[in-house]
């Protein structure tokens, strides 16, 4: 019987061994070469969010730098200042925010959609800052303040400059004066600040006896809406009717004032006021809210401080000498005279006490001058408009013991704004300080005479800083 074996030989069983594990050792390189490339590309998206992350937060604090200088900038500007800046870039000159000295840090520009505020007055600014590309922009609201206080002036000040032409004499004793810059109808300086001129163009500092003249630096002057509520005396017109409004007194009799007629003033049908008699004058600080002329006597002095938002004029038909006086003045000429303590703190009634510079029993608070609002008594007229000095054609001498602050100067017979004119004597004991841009012109015959500038009771008056301080933020 044949047996036939069918053997497989050898070679034949081995000769696919090896391809199977080359192939799988491809696919897991493969494998690995495809999960570098992926943590290869996921390191590198992680790096450039890194540094766009960086660089938005750069930009960030770049604007809040913004932010801080541009507060900082911002916060003792005026209105007028405010309403003419519109925009700018924000530069570390010195490299105290970012280390750097000439640093360009952020721009700002005025934002037109400033939400409005019913009590307060609002200002917005954009600020942006850039860094790597990432931008970043800050809306500021910043809210208007102001900070009534006192501060001491010790001279006089004519900040639009001062023209003494034809007859006309400036004169004091030992005082001085600041003068500003004299300028053209189109702004352009004609005369230097520091320089007093007639009226043909030349400097005349040397000639005016008993004055020292220096040049007048920016500085900003409290206003009559400011100390409105500081008054004793407040007169408003609602409609055409007049209205007194009485306040800050001790031991009142109501809110309500006397019949302007008892009190000496007269309402005029154009909203204006007018001072008819000052021996009836309530005691104290007396706003107005228009135009005032105060009538002067000969027979008795005004003792008040007169402020008005519209001009005040201190006038007289009559030949004579005529006294008015500031509160504290008035009570340093005679401190033992009950007569004096009740035209200035009404001392022997006890009712109607000025709060500001009297003490409740009637007696007169000395210590309170140094401050605010004590400092009130040592104004006499405070205006936002022009101030008259009317000494008429009579040669009447009109002796003003007080500060003076006004922002336009008049005076005399067909007086204008700016000018002092008239054939009397003006001595003012006391500052007389017209603010206001345009220039001062004394002319005809008057005389001003300038004294104790820098007396104790002189030399403190009320005064306001401006803050405008940063109300909140948002990332825009």
């Amino acid at each position: 019987m044949n047996h036939q074996d069918t053997l497989v030989p050898k070679s034949e069983i081995h000769h696919q061994r090896g391809v199977a594990s080359l192939l799988f050792i491809l696919l897991v390189g493969i494998s690995l070469v495809i999960i570098v490339l992926g943590v290869f590309l996921s390191l590198r998206g992680l790096q450039d969010s890194a540094i766009t992350s960086h660089a938005q937060t750069q930009s960030e604090e770049k604007t809040m730098i913004g932010v801080k200088a541009l507060s900082s900038f911002l916060y003792s500007k005026t209105d007028t200042q405010l309403a003419a800046i519109t925009g700018g870039a924000i530069t570390d000159t010195n490299g105290t925010l970012t280390g750097t000295a000439g640093t360009s840090v952020a721009t700002y520009t005025k934002s037109a959609t400033c939400p409005t505020s019913s009590t307060t007055t609002q200002y917005c600014f954009d600020v942006t800052a850039s860094s790597g590309g990432a931008s970043s922009t800050i809306r500021s609201v910043y809210q208007r303040a102001t900070i009534v206080g006192s501060s001491t002036l010790t001279g006089s000040v004519f900040a639009g400059g001062l023209i003494v032409g034809g007859s006309a004499s400036l004169t004091g004793n030992n005082v001085s004066i600041s003068v500003g810059a004299q300028t053209d109808s189109s702004g352009n300086v004609t005369v230097a600040a520091g320089n007093v001129t007639d009226t043909s163009g030349k400097v005349i500092n040397s000639s005016l006896s008993g004055i020292t003249v220096s040049a007048y630096t920016s500085a900003t002057f409290i206003t009559a809406a400011d100390l409105k509520s500081y008054a004793n005396y407040q007169f408003t017109t609602s409609g055409t009717t007049a209205v007194c409004t009485k306040l800050n007194v001790y031991n009142s009799s109501g809110s309500t004032c006397s019949a302007l007629s008892t009190l000496g003033i007269t309402h005029n049908t154009d909203g204006t006021w007018e001072i008819t008699d000052p021996t009836l004058l309530p005691v104290g600080v007396l706003w107005f809210d228009n135009a005032v002329t105060i009538d002067l006597s000969s027979t008795a002095p005004l003792v008040n401080a007169i402020i008005s938002t519209g001009s005040i004029t201190a006038t007289t038909s009559k030949a004579g000498t005529y006294y008015s006086y500031a509160p504290y003045y008035y009570y340093e000429t005679n401190t033992t005279s009950l007569t004096v303590l009740e035209r200035v703190c009404h001392g022997t009634t006890k009712l109607d006490i000025p709060t500001q510079y009297c003490n409740s029993d009637g007696s007169f608070n000395t210590s309170a001058i140094a401050g605010f609002p004590g400092s009130l008594a040592n104004i006499l007229f405070l205006t936002n408009n022009t101030l008259t000095l009317d000494a008429a054609n009579t040669k009447a001498t009109l002796d003003f013991y007080g500060n003076i602050i006004a922002s336009y100067g008049a005076g005399g017979t067909g007086s204008a704004s700016g000018k002092f004119t008239g054939t009397g004597n003006i001595n003012i004991t006391g500052n007389l300080v017209i603010a206001g841009s345009a220039t001062t012109t004394m002319q005809g015959n008057i005389t001003i005479n300038l004294a104790d500038s820098s007396a104790t009771s002189s030399s403190v008056i009320p005064s306001v800083t401006y803050a405008n301080g940063l109300r909140f933020i948002k990332y825009m």
